[in-house]
């Protein structure tokens, strides 16, 4: 915006403001009812006593009209920089605090006794708790119709009561610890009838060999919870892939929090 010697225009970030006009040889003072716009000539635009923003406007030197103005933007700039800077704060605190999603796991992990989760959906869940290390994971292929990734689960759905499988492929990097662990899955479906896990590992995705199995059943249908058949997988030195084959009979799909290995 120009600032002309004789007319100065100023504004104010909070509705009512008041505005002042130098135009050498004249002391006026008025209140219009105008979002003030100012011609090239140093004039208020024509219908300025028509606009609903309520503006007052006062005669006053050129050059002080000027200050005062640039002192009222400079004023309500530095308002609203603060003010977003405390909401940035308190953005930041609440989700360092809280986690934008708590990791929701089965089992209590320490540093001696660690625990592995293996996490499906497209949000990276907020794990507090040191022992445990988190992996996200993805549907690599399935026999369902569609195939959905919500921020905390994966759809596998398909019309009728079908046979779906879906397999789930983790990259572990870092590594994990080789040994002997047991599985826990949050899984939920349109049937109570057990599916069948099949775990593979191996140094990448070409060299899979059997790690485990075991079949597990929800009694709650739909209703997504921890559940684990108390059966042990083996993670081998140098193993970075783990894949995860979920099978079985549902009605209308089935949904898949993810996976968590623990020590016994």
């Amino acid at each position: 915006m120009i600032l002309w010697p004789t007319t100065v225009v100023g504004a104010s970030l909070y509705g009512k403001s008041r505005f002042k006009e130098g135009r050498t040889g004249k002391n006026t003072q008025h209140t219009v009812i105008a979002l003030f716009r100012q011609s090239a000539f140093g004039r208020p635009a024509r219908g300025l006593q028509n606009h609903p923003c309520e503006i007052q406007s006062r005669t006053s030197g050129p050059w002080w009209s000027q200050a005062n103005v640039i002192c009222g933007i400079l004023k309500d700039t530095a308002m609203a920089i603060r003010t977003w800077i405390i909401w940035m704060a308190l953005v930041g605190w609440t989700t360092a605090a809280y986690g934008a999603e708590v990791a929701d796991l089965p089992v209590e992990a320490a540093a001696n006794r660690p625990a592995y989760s293996l996490k499906l959906g497209s949000a990276n869940a907020a794990v507090i708790d040191p022992g445990v290390k988190q992996y996200l994971g993805k549907c690599v292929s399935s026999t369902a119709q569609h195939i959905q990734e919500k921020d905390d689960h994966v759809v596998l759905a398909k019309k009728g009561n079908n046979d779906t499988d879906g397999v789930f492929e983790f990259v572990i990097d870092p590594p994990i610890k080789p040994g002997a662990y047991f599985v826990w899955v949050k899984f939920g479906l349109g049937s109570t009838r057990p599916q069948k896990f099949e775990i593979k590992t191996g140094p990448g995705a070409a060299s899979l060999r059997a790690a485990g199995a075991f079949s597990l059943a929800n009694p709650a249908g739909w209703k997504r919870q921890w559940l684990t058949a108390n059966r042990q997988v083996t993670i081998n030195p140098g193993d970075k892939i783990i894949q995860i084959k979920a099978a079985g009979i549902a009605d209308e799909g089935k949904y898949f929090d993810g996976f968590v290995l623990c020590d016994p």
